[in-house]
Parts: structure tokens; sequence; C-alpha cells
């Protein structure tokens, strides 16, 4: 009876809909890393090989879940040539009751930046899947991985 109280408390835990059920981490310490794209779809259209050379890092900001941490994206990771208009930078910070992620990223132009809400579905330290509806018709999902060592 007692494994059976505690299976049901676990269950009830989960924020995302795919988990994980408990964690040892916050949910800014597992954001908090460089991550791969594992799998992209764009209105259920399989866009991964776009997204393969990509990575992003994601820094903590002030050590905090609350604060706002930094990012880069490089979309040519494994590129010998260093291209500026490869690069994008950024903040980023969970929102609405940590179920959400929002980033804002910074353009070239120092003044202009876009922002952009995802719905976090799952949040483990080595696996991150997010989506986000631009409009009714358009979905985009990203499955991302982080190399554990």
């Amino acid at each position: 009876m007692c494994v059976l109280s505690i299976g049901l408390f676990m269950t009830s835990c989960s924020k995302y809909d795919e988990g994980p059920n408990l964690s040892l981490y916050s949910k800014g310490k597992r954001i908090q890393g460089t991550w791969y794209f594992s799998h992209v779809t764009y209105n259920d259209i399989d866009s991964t090989e776009a997204f393969q050379q990509s990575t992003m890092e994601f820094l903590l900001g002030e050590g905090s879940d609350k604060d706002w941490g930094i990012f880069t994206w490089n979309t040519a990771a494994y590129s010998q040539v260093f291209d500026p208009n490869r690069l994008k930078l950024g903040g980023w910070k969970l929102i609405a009751d940590k179920d959400s992620f929002e980033m804002v990223i910074i353009s070239d132009q120092v003044e202009d930046y876009d922002t952009i809400q995802w719905k976090i579905n799952r949040l483990a330290y080595d696996e991150w899947w997010m989506e986000r509806h631009i409009d009714d018709t358009t979905r985009i999902l990203w499955q991302l991985w982080k190399w554990v060592y």
C-alpha cells in the first residue's frame, strides 16, 4: 500500500506532459548547458536536417530560475569558418508557472529583437521537448538533447 501511494504521488508531481515525474535539479539547472537538436518538425513535417549543425548554449542568470539567463544559438556549430550571421544571441526566462519558456533573440540591429514563447512538454536534465504555435495552423516542435559527461 505504501509503495502504491508513493507511485501515485510521483506521477502527480510532473509539471510537463511528458515528464519527468521527479527531478533533483531545478528547472533552470536542467536548461543550463549546451543543447543539440535531435528532432524538429514544422507543421508535422520533419525539418531536423536543417538544424543538425545547430547548437544552443544556455547560461543561468544570477544562479536563479527567476532571473533572465543568456543564450547563444550557433546555427553552424561544425563549420570551420566563422560566420557572424550564423550566431544568434539573446536572453531566456521561464514563464507562466515555469511550464513555458521565453526567448528574446537580439537582431543585428541593437534596437530590434524577437520574442518567442514555447510550451515545455518535457524537461529532463538531458532531454528537452518544446512546442510553439505561431498561429492557428503553424506548429513547431523541438526535441533537444544535452551531452552529459
